[in-house]
């Protein structure tokens, strides 16, 4: 089978595509024909070698050579044990190991790691919202919890992570404010956004116990300069891992204030949050925001746009 592979760790050039042995699928797992799926933050820091990504991948080299931790396509074969997906049923998954194996045409993957999706669901479309979608699920729900009156600032409200988190936190009753520069506002107003704030303009630090949540999707700011922010008792998550971060979350427990610092690895259960994201899809409550379809063939242009910082939504290979 043809899959994007890379040997070194390094730009997006690293990359190629090249003809790998096809996996079979073991106890409790099933084998997926991948029809899509997308660029995301952690194939960068796989791919590049940054330092958190090596305790992962490997040191010296990409232990795994095949990036890739979310898709969508249709169950080719099944392993002992698996009896909730049938061949032929189209999913919708992540990839729990790391560095993933989704740049590829087949894949194998636990079983409670992926759920049906019927056809009004395209194949891009689901691997957009899964990887994506699941982590700003996780987040709002696990972390910030999502309900009516809560007030949510979200940071890079028109990326990846962000669109799908604004779409959430509208639907969960939340007022929200997202942030962006000024081509993307009318973007994220569409989205649910009840204010935007243009970060070229305004900045977005001068509030005073203003959110009872701040989810920063691109880790631009620091807990230290959000901290006035937020209301007594609330919370700064980030997907993006940095030592200040980290420092904040130990600092936690002596804040008499309550205000914390999260950062959270892992997708806790994957069927329950990528079964929450297809219904409320089937609904009209979410949609994917894309930026570009690629073939899985130019995935170095995916990724050297994805590094640009500037891309609304998500970037989907099609494979």
């Amino acid at each position: 089978m043809q899959a994007v592979v890379y040997e070194r760790f390094g730009p997006p050039e690293v990359l190629r595509v090249a003809e790998v042995p096809e996996p079979s699928p073991s106890l409790g797992e099933v084998k997926v024909r991948v029809r899509a799926t997308s660029v995301n933050p952690m194939d960068v820091v796989f791919r590049s070698g940054e330092l958190k990504g090596r305790m992962f991948s490997g040191i010296l080299g990409p232990k795994v050579s095949i990036l890739g931790t979310d898709m969508a396509g249709e169950v080719v074969a099944l392993g002992e044990g698996v009896d909730d997906v049938q061949v032929g049923d189209r999913v919708v998954g992540i990839t729990p190991g790391l560095p993933g194996g989704a740049y590829a045409e087949y894949l194998c993957v636990d079983a409670s790691a992926v759920v049906t999706i019927p056809t009004e669901i395209g194949y891009a479309e689901a691997a957009a919202f899964s990887f994506a979608g699941l982590s700003s699920w996780l987040f709002l729900q696990k972390i910030g919890g999502m309900e009516a009156g809560r007030r949510v600032l979200i940071i890079g409200a028109s990326g990846g992570l962000g669109t799908f988190a604004v779409q959430l936190a509208h639907h969960y009753g939340a007022e929200v404010t997202g942030v962006c520069s000024t081509r993307n506002v009318e973007l994220v107003n569409s989205l649910g956004a009840d204010e935007v704030i243009d970060y070229t303009r305004d900045d977005p630090t001068d509030a005073r116990d203003a959110y009872d949540v701040i989810f920063d999707t691109v880790a631009v700011g620091s807990f230290g300069a959000y901290r006035g922010a937020l209301r007594p008792g609330g919370v700064y998550s980030t997907t993006v891992m940095k030592p200040g971060v980290l420092v904040a979350m130990a600092l936690n427990p002596l804040r008499r204030s309550g205000r914390r610092a999260h950062f959270m690895v892992g997708s806790g259960d994957p069927q329950e949050g990528l079964g929450t994201l297809r219904d409320l899809f089937i609904e009209g409550a979410l949609r994917s925001v894309i930026e570009l379809q690629l073939p899985l063939q130019q995935v170095v242009e995916g990724h050297r746009l994805y590094e640009t910082g500037r891309t609304r939504g998500k970037i989907v290979l099609t494979v």
